[in-house]
């Protein structure tokens, strides 16, 4: 029991807030797959930095860890932790259970990346210059064409032309192409053989 306002009642058990949830002085925060997570603007946080000797962070030295934990490979886990399984020391061999995949000695969910591909559907096209309304994605160009990039704030020129006398059709693949489309190509200017502008050049960003 408790005394609130000069009243007796039952004491509120406040269960830690997970990662995302709302947080404050009196509804701090719990942990996430054994790493303890910081309140920050009101929010449940994985820590900016990962304290050593904590879970999921580097071994004190002497390949110590804080509290219970326990130091395999120099990463400091849980130690219910089974090895090989999702945020836990890898295997024998550097393996993981499932699609997981062994990353610094920690068994964690694959990284997958998804690919744009910018092409060319008029033959009569040899070069093109355009913007892609993104920046954050890198270019690498077929062996068909001669490619070059530049950044410009918060979107990417690209330029090719072809090696040949013959149009490409495969230009560049981007990644990552996370809702990468059409939709983000600008700009769009393309010439033909004698250097004359195509007005329907067919230029395309699919994944």
């Amino acid at each position: 029991m408790v005394c609130l306002d000069d009243v007796c009642t039952d004491a509120t058990v406040v269960e830690p807030g997970g990662l995302g949830d709302p947080c404050n002085d009196e509804n701090p925060c719990g942990t996430d797959n054994g790493t303890q997570l910081e309140c920050a603007d009101g929010t449940c946080a994985l820590p900016v930095n990962c304290p050593e000797g904590t879970a999921g962070c580097a071994c004190l030295a002497g390949d110590t860890c804080a509290d219970d934990l326990i130091c395999t490979g120099g990463v400091c886990f849980e130690p219910t932790c089974t090895a090989g399984t999702l945020n836990c020391p890898c295997d024998t061999g550097n393996v993981c259970s499932g699609e997981l995949s062994c990353d610094e000695g920690v068994c964690k969910e694959p990284v997958v990346t998804i690919s744009a591909g910018l092409s060319v559907s008029n033959p009569d096209v040899r070069s093109c210059q355009l913007i892609i309304e993104l920046d954050d994605i890198e270019a690498t160009f077929d062996a068909s064409v001669q490619g070059r990039t530049k950044r410009d704030g918060g979107r990417l020129a690209v330029a090719f032309s072809s090696t040949s006398d013959v149009g490409p059709t495969t230009v560049a693949t981007f990644t990552p192409a996370t809702n990468l489309s059409s939709d983000a190509l600008s700009n769009v200017t393309c010439y033909d053989r004698l250097g004359q502008p195509v007005d329907s050049p067919g230029v395309a960003l699919s994944n």
